[in-house]
């Protein structure tokens, strides 16, 4: 899942790297269509954040459950148990794969790249609600002298605004992309060792068996 994610993603980010700005579209006057597409892009970036955050703390409150029912598991010996618990997997007893796989797993999630994703989502966010406020104040009616002696400044800095909104517009959707493509690559890394840890605790624990010690 996460290496055919990772791909998506990347190319994503290689489309939205490259997207050209038409310089003729600044003399277009910002309408009610843009503003309706910077509403529904903003609407989309925030389910999309959303969900995004809920994924994550559903992800961990999961991997966290699992560790502490596994705790529940361990015995603890009878000369210990008015000192202090005895976490698991020890330290020199070989575990059942389990407890290895759901203590990197949570170890792991906690070294994802997830605070990084979720500003970059804020900024652009940010960005296009700054957008609204700024087409609210011109929009706010004005004196007949005011309309007529600046009318030509207005002109000439929505036209300059409209381009410098749209290249701000694809600089935080490029972070946005890129970080998301590096939240993929990060969990696919992890995935990978997640898997090959596994393995080799299971293998060991076959080897070796349960209630022997390493040296």
């Amino acid at each position: 899942m996460w290496k055919s994610m990772l791909e998506c993603h990347h190319k994503q980010f290689i489309t939205i790297s490259l997207a050209y700005h038409v310089k003729s579209s600044s003399s277009v006057q910002p309408g009610e269509h843009h503003r309706q597409a910077a509403m529904h892009l903003w609407n989309e970036m925030d389910c999309f954040s959303s969900s995004f955050k809920n994924w994550v703390t559903a992800h961990k409150s999961y991997v966290e459950a699992l560790n502490a029912w596994l705790q529940k598991c361990v015995l603890q010996p009878p000369q210990r148990r008015r000192k202090r618990k005895v976490s698991f997997p020890p330290r020199q007893a070989v575990s059942p794969p389990i407890f290895i796989l759901c203590r990197d797993w949570l170890d792991m999630m906690e070294a994802l790249p997830t605070e990084e994703l979720c500003k970059s989502i804020k900024d652009v966010m940010q960005l296009i609600r700054n957008s609204f406020e700024h087409q609210d104040d011109q929009n706010k009616p004005k004196s007949e002298s005011q309309e007529c002696g600046m009318l030509e400044n207005n002109e000439q800095e929505a036209a300059s605004g409209s381009v410098a909104a749209a290249e701000g517009l694809q600089s935080k959707l490029t972070t946005v992309l890129d970080c998301l493509t590096k939240f993929s690559e990060a969990s696919l890394k992890c995935y990978e060792e997640l898997k090959q840890s596994y393995e080799m605790a299971r293998d060991d624990y076959k080897r070796v068996g349960p209630n022997a010690q390493l040296a």
